[in-house]
């Protein structure tokens, strides 16, 4: 974006919308491999919980976005059925998000 754009890093904001939690969100062997240890634990089945909301703080920040401009919109989308679609939650019998970036 400084390239493209001509922004200065620090005018950089990143928001992590609403998403499944750590806790909601278990994956496979097949997924986990993909990932450093640092984004999932292992719980005590045989699942492993990664958190998405880390990995993309964590990629934010190796753009070098300063992390007070990176910010969370803490609301589990599996857990809060009221206002958010889930594909684990609804069995994939569910509606879609959209994503956006904002130049001003």
């Amino acid at each position: 974006m400084s390239e493209e754009f001509t922004c200065t890093i620090s005018d950089i904001r990143v928001i992590i919308w609403p998403c499944i939690s750590q806790k909601n969100y278990e994956v496979d062997e097949k997924v986990i491999k993909h990932f450093l240890d640092e984004f999932y634990t292992n719980n005590s089945w045989w699942w492993y919980q990664l958190d998405l909301r880390w990995i993309v703080e964590k990629q934010a920040k190796n753009a070098w976005v300063f992390k007070g401009n990176i910010y969370h919109i803490d609301i589990c989308t599996f857990e809060r059925e009221d206002l958010f679609f889930s594909a684990r939650r609804d069995w994939y019998e569910s509606g879609r998000f959209g994503m956006g970036i904002y130049f001003k």
